[in-house]
């Protein structure tokens, strides 16, 4: 059973004026307004060759989307690796042998649970 409490008592709450909305409306005009579900523009047909951004949306958390090492482009093709002048590739890095919480380090290189350790 689930108890909800207020830490104002009903008579201790600022009553709302008449005609007064409890909340405060984000601005729907604002560009940065639902970033999170906008679908980026610069995935397109005939691109040309080099690393891409994979992820689907604009900004977003973390975790979410394509998962990729340090959410740094992808090269799809070899094309991509050349024209990218890319040196150094990863795949397949993942390694578990057995330690308590070792799991959780390729996981979190490729979707940190923190933002800001790519500041």
């Amino acid at each position: 059973m689930a108890q909800v409490v207020s830490l104002d008592e009903p008579n201790e709450q600022d009553p709302i004026d008449q005609g007064v909305e409890p909340l405060i409306r984000l601005n729907a005009d604002d560009p940065s307004y639902d970033i999170w579900k906008k679908i980026r523009e610069d995935i397109s047909e005939g691109r040309e060759p080099g690393p891409i951004n994979i992820q689907r949306f604009t900004g977003g958390f973390p975790w979410q989307g394509m998962l990729t090492f340090f959410h740094l482009p992808v090269a799809l093709t070899p094309e991509d690796l050349q024209a990218g002048q890319v040196e150094v590739a990863i795949f397949g890095a993942e390694m578990y042998n057995g330690m308590r919480v070792q799991s959780y380090g390729p996981m979190e290189m490729r979707a940190p649970m923190h933002v800001w350790i790519f500041i």
